[in-house]
């Protein structure tokens, strides 16, 4: 069955494409900026739409690289306005979407209301993500994944996010934010080590 990651570079949308892989998704779609298609192809994706594409773009190619198939599975990593839509957007009849942000609810509701009162079934369910394995919800699941991950780990079936160290410990804090802020990280995890302050 066919998926679409949207955010794929981002830490969590390759996380998204391994497990996506993982339960033998196909096609699995992703967008990004073009300059992570090789490293997202590595890890599981099999099409990289450039993040830059209009919505209605996106909306026609995804048929013609599913072969028709309607996506039943969407994950969005950056929960924005434009990519909720995008992504609630492509689902077939019946679809789920994994939004990350679970706090934000009201992007999506007219869409989930227009589509609730047109009573056609199946509708498209809305989950927002909670990433705690700590939550009584999610505790069977992380016993699961715990008792598979450092297999999982050593045999490459899970990949960790690349990560880029910054110097001088905490005191680059300000010059990791600035870059968050200005989009300037892309594909990787910023990492601090605060024993290397001086």
């Amino acid at each position: 069955q066919p998926a679409l990651v949207v955010g794929g570079s981002s830490s969590i949308g390759q996380y998204t494409i391994q497990m996506a892989k993982l339960q033998v998704f196909s096609p699995i779609v992703t967008t990004s900026s073009p300059k992570h298609a090789v490293y997202l192809k590595s890890i599981g994706a099999t099409h990289i739409l450039d993040r830059s594409l209009p919505p209605d773009v996106v909306l026609a190619e995804l048929p013609k690289i599913t072969g028709g198939k309607p996506l039943v599975y969407a994950y969005d990593a950056i929960a924005e306005d434009t990519t909720q839509n995008l992504a609630y957007d492509v689902l077939g009849p019946g679809g789920s979407l994994i939004v990350t942000d679970p706090f934000n609810t009201s992007i999506l509701q007219p869409k989930i209301d227009r589509d609730r009162a047109a009573g056609v079934p199946p509708q498209k369910k809305v989950v927002r993500a909670m990433g705690s394995f700590a939550s009584h919800a999610n505790k069977a699941l992380g016993e699961e994944v715990y008792k598979r991950l450092t297999e999982w780990l050593r045999t490459g079936v899970l990949v960790p996010n690349r990560v880029e160290v910054l110097p001088g410990g905490l005191a680059g804090v300000l010059e990791g934010c600035a870059r968050i802020e200005g989009n300037k990280v892309s594909g990787v995890q910023l990492v601090l080590r605060p024993q290397e302050t001086a």
